[in-house]
């Protein structure tokens, strides 16, 4: 992928020499506005074509800019969807935070979490931002790496370390992992398998505000119950898998 070329901010500051202040005010404004504009632009055709089916022309004329605008702000095609995907992630955190786990006991950081978790999935009306990362997830480019690195990882390692606070401090690494991952995978699964649960169950079963929190609090109960389970085994010294023998 090409590199990417001089902001607009550096091309504004070149100009100064010929044009006055409030003149390169307004390119540096103009050069943001055009780069919020694709932003918004691309999100919801990304979501509904993926990076393969979207075209440059299609994006830019739903901006209302150039066809030269994505080049000079992201450097191509791929650069700009995986700003997308950074920003889709950005606004779905700050709509929906996770806690603090340093201000929670770890029960109701859990609990909070999952709730934040699923509402970030499973907002009514789906948003493009929803979309694109289930897409991303599901089929991943390259710019699924960024994502884990920059946002999955981070938020992954804390729900291990208050899973570990909930397990004991004799719990493994492993069985650690093994609990956020069933944790995160309730929650997802919900998502995925949305227009399955809608034939399989009644009508609107999870939809609407006050549903998703009834489903937060059962996935909550559920893995609360499974984690004081196995940290009773561990403490009872029958924590080590059956290998099979009866």
């Amino acid at each position: 992928m090409a590199g990417l070329p001089v902001s607009g901010r550096d091309g504004a500051q070149e100009m100064a020499s010929s044009f006055d202040v409030s003149t390169v005010a307004a390119v540096g404004s103009s050069g943001r506005g055009t780069r919020a504009r694709l932003l918004e632009a691309a999100g919801p055709i990304f979501a509904a074509k993926g990076l393969g089916g979207a075209t440059v022309r299609e994006i830019c004329e739903r901006a209302g800019v150039n066809v030269a605008a994505i080049n000079y702000h992201f450097g191509d095609k791929e650069h700009l969807y995986l700003e997308v995907v950074r920003h889709a992630r950005r606004e779905r955190e700050a709509a929906y935070p996770y806690p603090d786990e340093s201000e929670l006991p770890p029960e109701q950081w859990l609990a909070r979490f999952v709730e934040s978790l699923l509402r970030r999935l499973m907002e009514p009306g789906a948003p493009w931002q929803v979309r694109l990362l289930m897409r991303e997830v599901l089929e991943p480019t390259a710019a699924c790496a960024a994502l884990v690195e920059d946002y999955f990882r981070p938020d992954f390692d804390r729900l291990t370390a208050v899973v570990r606070r909930l397990l004991g401090s004799q719990a493994s690494d492993a069985a650690c992992r093994a609990v956020a991952m069933s944790v995160v995978g309730q929650c997802i699964f919900f998502r995925v398998s949305d227009h399955v649960l809608q034939r399989l169950l009644p009508p609107d079963t999870f939809k609407g505000n006050d549903k998703i929190a009834e489903l937060a609090a059962h996935v909550t109960r559920f893995s609360l119950a499974a984690i004081r389970t196995l940290r009773s085994a561990e403490r009872d010294g029958s924590g080590e898998e059956s290998d099979g023998s009866s």
